[in-house]
């Protein structure tokens, strides 16, 4: 198994482009059907939080596995201790590109991996990004894991942000509104009693939707 970091340059309004780094985990001889997981991390950590679960699915399932640092989150806003956020934050659409960034960084570089094995796991906001990724990138990915997602921009992730949101902005961050633009299959899992993302805000609304 190799393990190293890239860096890339991704989206930063009209003005130009910044650097990020990503974590890369791949098997030691990738084929022709090797595919690509993006991991990505939750709101505060940083790109080592699931580096576990890319370690396994890189040797189980034949994964190139890559973890975005984006922007405003961990090592990102803290180089020392590596976890924390920004505020004010932007709170997934910046980030959302950074990841879809970090993949298309990722298939140009490596032209034969296999397109039709793209899957995307992340946990908190990590599964936000997930399910938003799923929504601009629609004909990308062969299927989501969203662990414990958001799935809306409520009041408590507002003041976590530390900023209002336009109409236009929470529309664009609502997986709720949106999710019928996603056409792979969705694994969603949530615990009942979390505190911090309702399950009766986000992913309970989430699995009734008609997609």
């Amino acid at each position: 198994m190799k393990r190293h970091e890239v860096i890339y340059r991704t989206t930063n309004g009209v003005r130009g482009t910044r650097p990020i780094t990503a974590l890369v985990i791949e098997p030691d001889a990738p084929g022709p059907d090797t595919g690509v997981m993006l991991a990505t991390h939750g709101w505060g950590p940083n790109r080592f939080q699931h580096e576990d679960k890319m370690r396994a699915a890189a040797e189980e399932y034949d994964l190139v596995c890559l973890a975005v640092e984006y922007r405003q989150s961990g090592y990102n806003c803290d180089p020392t201790g590596g976890y924390g956020w920004d505020c004010p934050y932007d709170a997934s659409f910046y980030q959302v590109l950074d990841v879809l960034n970090g993949l298309r960084f990722l298939l140009e570089a490596r032209p034969q991996l296999n397109r039709a094995r793209l899957v995307h796991y992340g946990g908190s906001q990590g599964g936000h990004i997930a399910l938003l990724s799923a929504v601009f990138a629609p004909n990308t990915f062969a299927g989501i894991y969203a662990s414990v997602p958001a799935a809306q921009m409520d009041s408590e992730l507002g003041r976590w942000a530390g900023r209002t949101f336009a109409p236009h902005e929470l529309a664009i961050r609502n997986v709720l509104g949106l999710c019928d633009r996603i056409q792979c299959p969705v694994l969603v899992e949530h615990g009942t009693a979390d505190t911090d993302l309702p399950h009766a805000q986000h992913a309970g609304p989430l699995v009734l939707r008609q997609w």
